[in-house]
C-alpha cells in the first residue's frame, strides 16, 4: 500500500522508465529463448521500480507457476486481482483470476475466489461450470478436502442435481462420513424418480449396508420391472467405498 501511494506521489522519472523498458525487453528475450529464470530475475527487478504494476506481476506469477513455484505465483495473482477489486474493476480482476486458475489448477483458492466473484457479478451459471472444472482437478485420494468443499460450494448454487448430490455422498463415504452422506442422500431421494431414485437407493445401501436400504433399493428395482422397465442399469456402482 506504501509502495502504491509512494508511486503516486512521486511518478517515476524519465530514466526509471527507461530502465524499465530496457529491463521488459531483456526478459521478452529471456522467456523467448527459455531463460525463464533470467526472465522471472528481470521481472523482479521491474516490479521493484513499480510495485503497482500488475500486468508486471501477472506475467512474473504465470513464469513462477511454470517453474513450480506455486506459493510465490499465487501471491501475486492475489494481489493483482484485489487491486483489480480495489479499484472497481472486477471484470479485469475476474479475468487474472481465471488465468490462476490455468496456471495453478490445484490451488483451491483460486478457484474459490473465482466462483465467488462470477456470483457476485450475478453469473451464478458460469460459476457452477468454473466449479465443475475444479471438480475435475480434484481425482486424487489426497485431494479429497478440496473436492467436497468444491462440491458443497456447488450444491450453493444447485442444491439438488443428480450427479452432484452422488459425487458428495460418495466422498463423504469414503472420509468417514457416511451418516452426513446418507442424509443428503435421503433429501434426495425424496426429489427423485425413476433410474434416479434406484440409483440413490443403491448408493445408500452401499454406504450402510443395512437391511433397510437394501429394502428400499429392492423395491425401487421391482416397482421398475413391473412397469416393464430393464434392470441392467440397477449394477452400476454409484458409490464406491474405499
Amino acid at each position: 500500500m506504501l509502495a502504491e501511494k509512494f508511486a503516486e506521489t512521486f511518478p517515476p522519472s524519465a530514466a526509471a522508465r527507461a530502465d524499465r523498458t530496457h529491463l521488459l525487453d531483456e526478459a521478452n528475450r529471456a522467456r523467448a529463448r527459455g531463460r525463464h529464470r533470467r526472465a522471472i530475475s528481470l521481472l523482479r527487478q521491474v516490479l521493484e521500480l513499480d510495485p503497482a504494476d500488475h500486468d508486471v506481476a501477472i506475467r512474473l506469477a504465470e513464469l513462477l507457476a511454470s517453474e513450480g513455484q506455486r506459493f510465490e505465483a499465487w501471491s501475486l495473482y492475489r494481489s493483482a486481482g484485489k487491486m483489480m477489486l480495489r479499484e472497481r474493476r472486477p471484470l479485469q480482476s475476474l479475468a487474472i483470476f481465471r488465468e490462476a486458475t490455468r496456471c495453478l489448477p490445484f490451488e483451491f483458492e483460486a478457484w474459490r475466489v473465482t466462483a465467488e466473484l462470477l456470483r457476485k457479478l450475478g453469473r451464478d451459471e458460469d460459476a457452477q461450470l468454473t466449479l465443475r472444472e475444479a471438480r475435475r482437478q480434484y481425482r486424487s485420494r489426497f485431494d479429497r478436502a478440496q473436492a467436497i468443499e468444491v462440491l458443497r460450494m456447488i450444491r450453493q448454487i444447485d442444491p439438488w442435481d443428480h450427479e452432484i448430490v452422488l459425487d458428495l455422498s460418495r466422498l463423504y463415504a469414503q472420509t468417514d462420513q457416511g451418516a452426513r452422506a446418507l442424509r443428503i442422500l435421503e433429501s434426495q431421494a425424496a426429489r427423485s424418480e425413476a433410474a434416479r431414485l434406484r440409483a440413490i437407493r443403491l448408493a445408500q445401501w452401499q454406504i450402510s449396508h443395512s437391511f433397510l436400504h437394501l429394502r428400499l433399493w429392492i423395491q425401487a428395482v421391482a416397482s421398475n420391472i413391473q412397469r416393464g422397465g430393464r434392470t441392467g442399469e440397477e449394477l452400476t456402482d454409484p458409490v464406491r467405498v474405499r
